[in-house]
């Protein structure tokens, strides 16, 4: 607007030159050249007091920054419950037990005593409170609302599941792990962090058994699962953990990608001072023609699912408590897996039930069949399409060959939409009272 009408203050200005009113022009000039001066300075003057604003207001939003933080940093230390919980007439003693594993060998099984383990699930609860928003979203043990089945879900219908495993998950967690959550949790406090090792930690690692391993686990693990996340996001791979179960599914089955994801996993794993289980028990890439279980559940559907072996199994051992006969699960161990496998095979996310085929959809009930046509059996009506003969039959014939509920969805909308009124009356009734 203001170089408008500067531009037509200079054209009238050279209008005025060329019909001989100099001095006007001169004048004219002088006051236009004046304002532009009074306007620029005006600009220079009010741009720097806005810079001086801004500034005043990014120095106070940093402060306020500085106090929320330091606030955060307060909250998350558990110094006052440590006080409070008199660690210092703890005596930590753990009790050893070996359970067998499914691939073979014994897992140790480290247990506190009553006094250290009250004092544990005490912990575990603090810090859980004021740590869970740094575990990281991909991973889903030890967590609620979360499990086998969400950890399984994502990778639901991809046709290559790579399955790695970290060796000595908990054994390989040391107090080098440990010790920059602990200066989180108490501050500078030396002798908090050293007394606070000493109760969750056996053998300078994190004891298998203890209540606060799996969340502190998780903990330590955030950083690794982000770098391990970014590796797959780069092939455009799912990725979940369970524990020590890592799993990651590639949408394309390319076997050079397959290689890199294996290798750059190893590698972030080492960087950390942990390693890949290579034993061929642990480390699995499975195909569609295989089958795709991860932790248990089975995802070659497209969908959660338990493998039909483990159904079968709890069927007829079901059968045999209800027939009197021995059966190689106890009454209550039915319920526990009758209650496991409606979980992870809910309705909607539960694999098609394979049942007797739609009468329209057989060929054997299908209308007379010759070259490919289909012939009515009540008149001269032929077509290619069971859709048409579908419609053709409930148009002209008043009634349904077979009964509605064998029928498959997709003829079950043919015969709704084109059968008749009659032949509906026949099928759905009128309640009278």
């Amino acid at each position: 607007m203001l170089l408008a009408l500067a531009f037509l203050i200079i054209l009238l200005n050279v209008i005025l030159v060329s019909q001989g009113h100099n001095g006007f022009a001169i004048t004219s000039i002088t006051f236009t050249i004046t304002a532009f001066a009074y306007y620029l300075g005006y600009q220079i003057v009010e741009s720097k007091k806005q810079k001086k604003r801004l500034l005043e207001e990014r120095e106070e939003e940093i402060k306020r920054v500085k106090e929320r933080a330091i606030a955060e940093i307060q909250a998350l230390k558990i110094v006052d419950f440590l006080k409070s919980s008199n660690i210092d007439q703890i005596k930590p003693t753990y009790s050893t037990r070996y359970i067998p594993k499914k691939t073979g060998g014994n897992r140790r099984i480290q247990i506190p005593n009553d006094e250290l383990l009250e004092f544990q699930r005490n912990l575990d609860t603090q810090i859980r409170h004021r740590y869970s928003k740094f575990i990281h979203p991909y991973a889903h043990a030890f967590r609620p609302k979360r499990g086998i089945k969400s950890n399984a879900k994502p990778h639901a219908g991809n046709p290559v599941i790579i399955k790695l495993d970290i060796k000595n998950f908990f054994d390989n967690i040391t107090t080098s792990h440990l010790s920059p959550w602990l200066e989180k949790m108490v501050g500078d406090d030396q002798y908090y962090q050293e007394k606070l090792l000493h109760l969750i930690t056996s053998e300078n690692a994190l004891p298998q058994g203890a209540p606060t391993s799996p969340f502190l686990s998780n903990l330590i693990f955030c950083r690794i699962d982000e770098e391990i996340k970014r590796l797959a996001f780069k092939y455009k791979c799912k990725y979940t953990r369970y524990a020590d179960d890592i799993t990651i599914s590639l949408r394309k089955d390319e076997q050079k990608v397959v290689g890199k994801i294996i290798y750059g996993v190893e590698a972030i794993l080492n960087k950390h001072n942990f390693q890949l289980n290579k034993n061929p028990k642990k480390l699995h890439v499975l195909r569609g023609h295989q089958a795709q279980r991860i932790c248990g559940v089975t995802v070659n559907q497209g969908e959660t699912s338990v493998s039909r072996k483990q159904r079968r199994i709890i069927r007829a051992a079901k059968h045999h408590l209800q027939t009197g006969r021995d059966a190689t699960y106890t009454e209550d161990q039915i319920k526990g897996w009758e209650s496991h496998i409606n979980h992870i095979m809910q309705p909607g996310l539960r694999p098609p039930i394979r049942r007797s085929k739609c009468p329209w959809c057989k060929f054997k009930y299908k209308p007379y069949k010759i070259n490919d046509l289909l012939y009515c059996q009540e008149c001269s009506y032929s077509t290619a399409s069971t859709n048409r003969m579908v419609i053709h039959w409930n148009k002209n014939h008043g009634q349904l060959p077979f009964p509605l509920e064998n029928c498959c969805g997709y003829h079950k909308i043919y015969l709704l939409m084109g059968a008749s009124k009659k032949a509906l009356e026949v099928l759905y009734p009128l309640k009278t009272d």
